[in-house]
């Protein structure tokens, strides 16, 4: 009797033991059959899991524009769509199967959502991938794709999001941001820490920014509203606004106007082919232009302005030391 309360208790233990720990393992992907879509083939795919609020999405992507917005505080759900033109179904169902879309969970409650495009697919067959996925509001987003927009509504966390060639578009991101892209514009909410905004090829908008602020672009404007800490924006080709800063302020453009609001701290603005204006600055000021004018307000500090062909305007408390070279 004894022996078989223990073969009995040994039984369940070892059943107990097989069975994976709820939510563990639950991360799935489901695909779906190709579907006729005018001159098009469409197949709907699907992937997810149970994730814990404050934890992290991390998406990897060949190829594909993504769109994140918030939903259930206790999973991710992702839909993909598939698309490619002109083949026949087998074809096509090839096409779709060469399409590798994997799912792991990460430590702490997060997930990671793999997509591997065909290497040797034959661009002259239109082909698109799009990602529609959902995460709590209070989660961080970790991104890469090499072909498409990225777009992600209001999120309480963390973002860093890269794209080979696409928009970058944003909600309020409270967290810290870090967003490149090599051939778009950025558009941006208020961030709620510092921000890192690059891209090759487009101009770069965002609201407030709590937290010190790098922006670069080779080809577009650089306009931002009040920054709570330090600023470098530079531009190759546009204008430059930013509606003030409480930290030291670069400002460089190479073709365009600069217009600076009121800055508690130092201010160096320079451009090639435009005029510049600064409303108001607390610290050291140098501003250089080679094609024109210059207007400074409620400067409080050192003034150092220089230009070679324009008028410069200077509003200098008496004490502060200045230097001006009108051309």
């Amino acid at each position: 009797m004894l022996r078989l309360r223990y073969l009995l208790f040994l039984g369940l233990a070892t059943a107990f033991l097989s069975q994976p720990l709820r939510g563990f393992d639950d991360a799935y992907v489901k695909r779906g059959e190709p579907q006729r879509d005018r001159r098009s083939w469409v197949e709907h795919a699907e992937c997810g899991s149970p994730v814990r609020e404050g934890a992290r999405l991390v998406l990897r992507a060949d190829f594909g524009s993504v769109t994140v917005n918030t939903g259930r505080n206790d999973r991710v759900e992702c839909q993909i769509r598939l698309r490619v033109s002109n083949p026949s179904e087998e074809e096509a169902k090839r096409f779709f199967r060469r399409i590798e879309i994997t799912t792991h969970q990460l430590e702490g409650g997060g997930l990671s959502i793999s997509e591997r495009y065909p290497p040797e697919h034959d661009r002259r067959g239109w082909s698109a991938v799009n990602f529609d996925c959902t995460v709590p509001r209070r989660f961080n987003v970790d991104m890469e794709t090499k072909g498409g927009n990225v777009t992600v509504s209001n999120l309480d966390g963390e973002l860093r999001a890269t794209t080979a060639g696409g928009d970058i578009q944003t909600g309020d991101i409270s967290g810290p941001v870090r967003v490149e892209t090599a051939g778009g514009d950025i558009n941006l909410g208020n961030i709620g820490q510092r921000l890192v905004a690059q891209t090759a090829g487009g101009a770069i908008r965002v609201n407030d920014i709590k937290g010190d602020a790098t922006l670069e672009t080779s080809g577009g404007e650089i306009t931002a509203g009040f920054i709570a800490g330090s600023v470098h924006a530079e531009t190759s080709g546009g204008d430059i606004g930013l509606r003030g800063a409480a930290g030291p302020v670069i400002a460089e453009t190479a073709g365009g106007q600069i217009q600076i609001g009121q800055c508690q701290g130092s201010v160096r603005a320079e451009t090639a082919g435009g005029s510049i204006h600064l409303q108001g600055a607390k610290g050291g000021v140098v501003v250089e232009t080679a094609g024109g004018s210059i207007d400074l307000f409620r400067m409080q500090s050192a003034v150092r302005a220089e230009t070679a062909a324009g008028r410069i305007l200077a509003e200098i408390k008496p004490e502060a030391a200045y230097f001006i070279e009108d051309g």
